[in-house]
């Protein structure tokens, strides 16, 4: 396997760790509307209004993630890494 990178973004103000996948399938999809309604023009939020065609694809990413990583060991950093925050555009 090729190497794997994962980016996680998120919008300022908002919870980075929920995920719309841990929702029942009936619920994630209600959730993915009212997300859809309330941010309509947001590219971040675009795959909310086609959720019909995101919610097989985003299922099949998570459990192959989960079946990756779930139980392995993962190696230590060789060395620490540095968080620094973007400068905000105006």
């Amino acid at each position: 396997m090729s190497s794997l990178y994962i980016t996680h973004y998120y919008v300022k103000g908002t919870d980075p760790w929920k995920n719309i996948m841990l929702l029942p399938e009936k619920a994630a999809f209600q959730k993915a509307a009212e997300l859809a309604s309330a941010h309509k023009g947001m590219t971040s939020y675009g795959r909310f209004a086609d959720f019909i065609n995101y919610y097989p694809l985003r299922k099949a990413a998570d459990k192959l993630l989960r079946e990756q990583f779930t139980g392995r060991r993962m190696a230590k950093p060789a060395r620490g890494f540095h968080l620094t925050k973007k400068e905000e555009s105006r």
